[in-house]
């Protein structure tokens, strides 16, 4: 089961929430890509990472949620958060 991260509702509007989350890090990867593309793209890097493929070779569970945010150059940043432990 996938680990989600606690979030409290801060306030409704009409057609989206305002939610408060706690502390959290997370793994990112910036791509120079459109938002249509970034997430694609993006996402074997950000798998890889999760399965070992990094200096400490150690797997990380997936959680949720996923973000994915434009940036001011026009790429977009796609981040998976990281569980709590």
């Amino acid at each position: 089961m996938t680990e989600e991260q606690p979030l409290e509702v801060a306030r409704h509007f009409d057609g989206f929430e305002l939610r408060r989350c706690p502390f959290h890090v997370v793994a990112g990867v910036t791509t120079e890509l459109p938002f249509e593309q970034a997430g694609n793209n993006a996402f074997g890097f950000l798998f890889g990472y999760l399965k070992g493929q990094s200096r400490s070779q150690s797997s990380v569970a997936m959680t949720a949620p996923v973000s994915q945010h434009s940036t001011q150059e026009g790429g977009c940043t796609v981040a998976f958060v990281l569980p709590a432990s």
